[in-house]
């Protein structure tokens, strides 16, 4: 048995408990690699089984003690059938953007059916022979960065003949008896009780009190300075700060050239975050101009930052979330770029330290798993979360940057052309943006919460705008650009 992370039992108990729905989704499109050649959407669902089935993360199950005294454990599921977790389906022939859009919304409504953790469907139709992958997997098994490393051996450089899944049934661990697992969380609660929380207090008692003194010296002598490191931002709400989820999805996307991106970023000495950052900013601005709500204030976005080091093992969560202005209220391209950056750069200096006071992977195993089966469960039952999102905003909207294949990828005989990010919509907030790539391409999209985003185009306009005004700084430099 293998201990699931704090942050990982986290997220799935906020499954369990209905707190919010965290699961990670996404789209590939994929064409065929030679020209005249044709796809078998059941031949590629054949050779992802396969591939997936190989890949201990993808077969394990969750497991724990029937009292909830101990943390959840990852095991080999003795009953996995690779068959459960993928599924071919077909669209219309000729099928395009609003047909693959609108069931790419409506595969991303269906719940994932706890305790299964994945799934991929294989979707045929599409127009000039191309098929889509569309995957969703809980946030338990691992964060986006996390989840591609675990994925990579599903994909090959160059096209190869489709594989078929063996007849051999998975090697698996014997499952746990319940008894097994109550004495292991017997023991694990006196180790935390006993010996972790000592050693805790013990380890970084010194560290905090120093940490706490000089930043109640530094918080003080800057009490009177509103650009303080140490000033909470003032998030205004909007109509994408919802209180609960109504059910139903959005999805829109838009591909860009990644070399044209790249020139981008190198003319205006930034990176292509910072740029995937002012296309979100002026998508959300456009967006709000659309529905003639009036925004006469900067919007914030959390942004998910991986932990991850070369040394973190296969799955699993190892990221912080940060906040970050929009700065939509800077008309200037150039000036709003350069904001972004600057902020992008402070929180990168302040939410990756060297060396950090404490190890919030630690503090949070001090937790006992029945306290936070208690505090999920209470929070689902009165919607607490959404509650707290309706009188206290603590971001817009969400953004995230996952990094996809520097190169061409391909799944059997098909390569992929695009790769569409779908970020977890966070039940409270509407709206869900993230940027990833694949070989030329980078795609921008945008995961929404159907019932509040009744038009996802808008967001689409507003890419196109925040082009058309880079574009235009880059080839009049010094000159004011409004759109």
């Amino acid at each position: 048995m293998e201990k699931l992370g704090a942050f990982d039992q986290l997220f799935y108990k906020a499954d369990q408990y209905q707190v919010a729905t965290m699961i990670m989704g996404g789209a590939s499109i994929l064409a065929p690699a030679r020209k005249g050649g044709r796809l078998n959407a059941r031949a590629i669902a054949g050779h992802l089984g396969a591939r997936l089935g190989k890949i201990p993360l993808m077969r394990v199950k969750l497991v724990q003690d029937q009292l909830r005294l101990g943390s959840m454990h990852k095991i080999q599921d003795t009953n996995f059938d690779i068959d459960d977790h993928i599924n071919v389906i077909s669209l219309p022939k000729g099928a395009g953007y609003a047909e693959l859009s609108e069931c790419l919304a409506e595969q991303s409504a269906i719940p994932l059916d706890l305790p299964n953790l994945w799934r991929w469907t294989v979707i045929e139709g599409l127009k000039g022979g191309k098929l889509a992958i569309f995957c969703k997997v809980h946030h338990a098994l691992a964060d986006g960065v996390g989840l591609m490393e675990a994925l990579s051996s599903i994909y090959d450089p160059e096209p190869v003949r489709p594989e078929k899944l063996a007849t051999a049934s998975f090697e698996a661990e014997e499952e746990p008896s319940n008894y097994q697992l109550l004495r292991a969380a017997v023991a694990e609660s006196a180790s935390r009780l006993v010996v972790k929380t000592p050693r805790f207090i013990a380890k970084n008692a010194g560290p905090i009190l120093s940490s706490v003194g000089s930043g109640v010296r530094e918080l003080w002598e800057a009490r009177n300075d509103p650009d303080s490191s140490f000033a909470m931002p003032e998030v205004s709400p909007t109509s994408l700060n919802t209180s609960e989820y109504s059910g139903r999805r959005a999805v829109a996307w838009k591909t860009l050239s990644l070399p044209e991106i790249k020139t981008l970023a190198r003319h205006f000495d930034c990176k292509v975050n910072d740029i995937g950052l002012l296309l979100y900013s002026w998508a959300m601005q456009h967006y709000f101009a659309g529905t003639g709500e009036d925004i006469d204030f900067d919007l914030w976005c959390a942004m998910p930052m991986s932990t991850r080091t070369s040394s973190s093992g296969e799955g699993g969560n190892q990221v912080t979330v940060a906040r970050l202005s929009l700065h939509n209220t800077l008309t200037d391209p150039l000036e709003r770029l350069k904001a972004i950056n600057q902020d992008a750069l402070k929180l990168k200096q302040t939410m990756r330290p060297e060396q950090p006071v404490i190890d919030m992977e630690e503090l949070a195993d001090l937790v006992f798993p029945t306290v936070l089966d208690g505090l999920l469960y209470l929070s689902g039952k009165f919607n607490l979360l959404g509650r707290l999102g309706g009188r206290f905003a603590v971001a817009n909207a969400l953004f995230s940057n996952v990094p996809g294949p520097p190169s061409q990828v391909c799944v059997a005989n098909a390569v992929m052309v695009e790769s569409i990010p779908m970020i977890p919509a966070v039940d409270v907030l509407a709206v869900s943006g993230g940027i990833t790539s694949v070989d030329q391409a980078i795609t921008i999209g945008f995961h929404c919460d159907g019932g509040v985003v009744e038009n996802p185009g808008l967001f689409l306009e507003g890419i196109d705008a925040g082009m058309a005004a880079l574009t235009a700084a880059m080839e009049k430099p010094g000159e004011y650009y409004d759109l």
